[in-house]
């Protein structure tokens, strides 16, 4: 009976200690997940922090491209009213040369 109870005794410390390392490697890998998942959410900022500056660059350019749009159409208004000025006199001229 001693030598099971030994035996038992002897088990139950191979246990425990299977355990602890089993312990320990899961502690381990938890840390090393919540380092990837720290480093993963610092890198997935890092990311929309970017795409925001993008973003705004982009908005700027747009913003840009259209106040150049805005002067390219006034300044094509204003040639074609020239135009139309000069498209006028040159018929009246030519009406009063004509008679």
């Amino acid at each position: 009976m001693e030598a099971a109870i030994d035996n038992m005794e002897q088990s139950v410390k191979t246990a425990d200690g299977r355990l602890g390392t089993i312990a320990w490697k899961l502690d381990e890998f938890q840390k090393g997940i919540e380092v990837d998942k720290k480093t993963s959410v610092i890198q997935l900022m890092q990311g929309i922090h970017q795409i925001r500056e993008d973003y705004e660059s982009l908005q700027e350019d747009i913003r840009q491209v259209h106040s150049l749009q805005k002067q390219l159409t006034n300044s094509l208004k204003d040639q074609v009213n020239q135009m139309k000025g000069k498209y006028a006199a040159l018929r009246t001229k030519l009406s009063q040369t004509s008679i």
